[in-house]
């Protein structure tokens, strides 16, 4: 795998990571809410003003509720922080999906003239083979092979570096290309062989 596609990759398995987060982070939100109100109500008969730590004669704080009200507080912090760490987590995955967006678009181009640069000689090929039944008339000869690579490999392979799926998510479509690219690059067609079609071809070889 060429560096371009190992960043992608890498690029790609961290966006993957950071969108986890957000429902992970929304799962903990809950749960520090649930614990915080059973907490709330547990202490709910305290005298205000012990809670307010005035402490005085004979209103001291059990060791119990006080370590509840520890929690309790430490709970609070970390829901009223939490609006904040998401925001900062989605500008950051935006971020993110902004720079794959970019490489992405440079890896297809670089995979689209080179697939172009590859039809392209196999076109020329196709032509000289043509020339002696085309009479040595090598616009006949161009034409007839351009007619016969119309829906070969090569062609489709410039074809699928030359789409734009705007729509699809930016890891789909980084993994599609990934899968794609280490497919032309290994000189095998753009899409795999049904296992059936593959098995026969293996036997008649």
């Amino acid at each position: 795998m060429t560096k371009m596609l190992e960043n992608l990759r890498k690029g790609a398995l961290k966006l993957d990571e950071m969108r986890k987060t957000l429902p992970e982070l929304d799962v903990h939100c809950l749960q520090w809410t649930g614990e915080a109100e059973r907490l709330a109500k547990l202490l709910e008969n305290i005298d205000a003003r012990v809670l307010l730590q005035v402490n005085p004669p004979g209103k001291q704080l059990p060791a119990e509720d006080a370590s509840r009200l520890e929690r309790l507080d430490a709970l609070k912090v970390k829901i009223a922080l939490v609006p904040g760490v998401r925001a900062n987590l989605e500008r950051k995955i935006e971020a993110l999906e902004t720079e794959l967006v970019s490489e992405f678009r440079e890896a297809m181009d670089f995979y689209r003239d080179k697939a172009k640069g590859q039809f392209a000689a196999e076109l020329t090929a196709n032509m000289e083979r043509n020339l002696p039944a085309c009479g040595g008339n090598a616009r006949r000869a161009m034409l007839a092979s351009t007619a016969a690579m119309e829906h070969s490999e090569a062609q489709l392979w410039v074809n699928f570096f030359s789409s734009r799926e705007a729509s699809s998510d930016i890891a789909t479509r980084i993994e599609k290309l990934l899968e794609r690219a280490v497919r032309f690059e290994a000189g095998n067609p753009v899409r795999p062989k049904p296992e059936a079609e593959a098995k026969k071809a293996g036997e008649v070889s």
